[in-house]
């Protein structure tokens, strides 16, 4: 679809699914294709206000199209009898969880599954609804398709109402756990539920959090960069990064007040040293996060004469994710 529409599609993984263990039979790789071709279009590829008008339009009708390939795609099938006055709308890994739940319940009901959410295929979806009383979305993350749903059946005229989050059948925050579903399920179908009550273990096993591995060399960069900031008495920030380091935030370590992306370690800090008066800030940043994102943080941090530290932690390759390569 990529190919025939020149248009990106993007896969989105939800933790459920990156979390899935199964065998995999692995066949033959093929030769990775080194060489492509460039033909020169600026009318494509030069973005200046002239060509971005006209492409705009373009993507406005490729967009259509699009929503009219999804909504005649073989990925999203409905099941369960055509006469059911509820449509359970499972989206992505929700249909996978609203499908063990109308099992468990031994409720029939029409199940929809979607696989491509994003243009909502209206059609498919339009001759799902219609003629039904309720729909109930069950979705990974933020109420994405369920918003959409609801904003399609207000401009067609549909008074179907509609459940998930927005609703609060379904929680808002967290992965979507089987029991949350069954029971949004049977409220909606109006069905007596009873949630499983879970055993309590009678021994807690001790608390496991994530450590620094034995033998990683961070343990001691951050237990000699406390006993200098001990022996100095400093008041200290310390701005975190992303990556294996992450985990001096915990104890003994106490090493990372901020974490939030790739690279913001140099950036945080650059900011925070201008206006903190006389703390001393500490940016932590591993070298292939620091080739990836750290270096315009720095770049700037230097032009703005940032009164900080910032400390590389150089493995000679990306540790966190496989050892793989990097520029450093």
């Amino acid at each position: 679809m990529s190919g025939e529409v020149r248009h990106p599609v993007l896969l989105r993984l939800v933790t459920r699914v990156s979390h899935t263990r199964a065998p995999v039979a692995v066949g033959a790789l093929g030769r990775p294709r080194l060489r492509g071709v460039f033909k020169g279009n600026p009318s494509r590829w030069n973005l200046i206000p002239a060509h971005a008008r006209r492409l705009r339009e373009e993507l406005l009708e490729r967009w259509r199209r699009i929503e009219d390939l999804v909504s005649r795609s073989e990925l999203n099938v409905a099941e369960g009898p055509r006469d059911s006055q509820v449509v359970v709308i499972g989206v992505g890994i929700g249909y996978r969880c609203a499908r063990e739940a109308l099992r468990r319940l031994k409720a029939q009901v029409r199940l929809a599954k979607v696989t491509t959410p994003v243009p909502l295929p209206s059609k498919f979806i339009l001759g799902e609804v219609e003629g039904r009383d309720a729909v109930l979305v069950v979705e990974e993350g933020d109420p994405v398709f369920e918003t959409m749903l609801k904003t399609l059946l207000q401009e067609v005229g549909l008074n179907t109402r509609v459940y998930g989050k927005r609703s609060g059948h379904l929680r808002a925050t967290g992965e979507l756990r089987l029991e949350d579903v069954e029971g949004a399920i049977a409220q909606v179908l109006g069905l007596g539920y009873r949630r499983p009550e879970l055993l309590e273990a009678t021994v807690k096993p001790p608390p496991r959090p994530p450590v620094l591995c034995p033998g990683c060399p961070y343990r001691s960069v951050f237990y000699a960069v406390r006993k200098a900031v001990k022996r100095l008495s400093l008041d200290v920030v310390y701005s975190g990064d992303i990556g294996r380091y992450s985990l001096a935030v915990n104890k003994p370590f106490n090493a990372q007040d901020t974490l939030i992306e790739m690279g913001d370690s140099v950036g945080l800090a650059n900011g925070m040293s201008h206006v903190l008066g006389g703390r001393v800030v500490i940016a932590t940043i591993g070298d292939s996060t620091f080739c990836h994102a750290g270096v315009p943080g720095l770049i700037n941090a230097v032009y703005n004469k940032a009164p900080m530290v910032v400390l590389v932690l150089d493995n000679w390759v990306t540790a966190m994710t496989g050892h793989q390569p990097h520029p450093g």
